[in-house]
């Protein structure tokens, strides 16, 4: 069974991934799982802290989704990267988040150059992805799949930024032309 400040989390999280920070009050956050606003303020002082809770509870699931996926043997390094891109491009066409976007991706573009405290959870939850890939990029440039003068932190920069530009672009063209031409580009860096 859920906690009241577990169902304002979940609530608060699709909120915010359907209409963006400064559309959704915390009013109608309370509204939607039926409990006082008072309710809130005992879990959370501001809506800024709450969103923080929120952002580190989903970079913490981000990070772990990454390096279950990208420490997968039974792949080999290069193809777990591209076998996880693949089924994030999959999970995305054939959902409602093709129009929605990423959590994180949001947030960044909407609020993190207005708070420092928003700006650093959403950087943690970027540093925990980056870590899973960057990890992995290493193990494929050992096993020769990549080639070996490739700097693996800033490969797993550029996939990582070059993914969430692909699904901003998404939102705007209503196509999956850029996921595709990600998928591309990722798949030609292989030696």
């Amino acid at each position: 069974m859920n906690t009241t400040k577990e169902n304002l989390l979940q609530k608060g999280a699709e909120l915010f991934l359907l209409q963006g920070y400064h559309a959704t009050g915390i009013g109608e956050i309370t509204n939607a799982i039926d409990v006082s606003k008072g309710s809130f303020y005992n879990h959370f002082k501001k809506k800024e802290k709450f969103v923080v809770q929120i952002l580190d509870d989903f970079g913490t699931v981000l990070a772990k989704e990454h390096t279950d996926a990208l420490s997968d043997i039974k792949y080999t390094p290069f193809n777990r990267i591209v076998v996880f891109y693949e089924e994030k491009i999959n999970k995305v066409i054939h959902s409602e988040q093709f129009l929605k976007g990423c959590l994180i991706s949001n947030m960044c573009q909407e609020i993190a150059d207005k708070s420092d405290m928003i700006a650093q959870s959403i950087d943690k939850a970027y540093v925990g992805m980056h870590k899973a890939l960057k990890n992995c990029l290493e193990e494929a440039k050992k096993s020769n799949q990549i080639t070996d003068n490739v700097d693996t932190d800033l490969m797993a920069e550029f996939i990582i930024n070059s993914w969430n530009g692909a699904l901003m672009r998404v939102k705007a063209s209503r196509n999956s032309k850029a996921l595709d031409a990600f998928l591309e580009f990722l798949k030609s860096i292989r030696t």
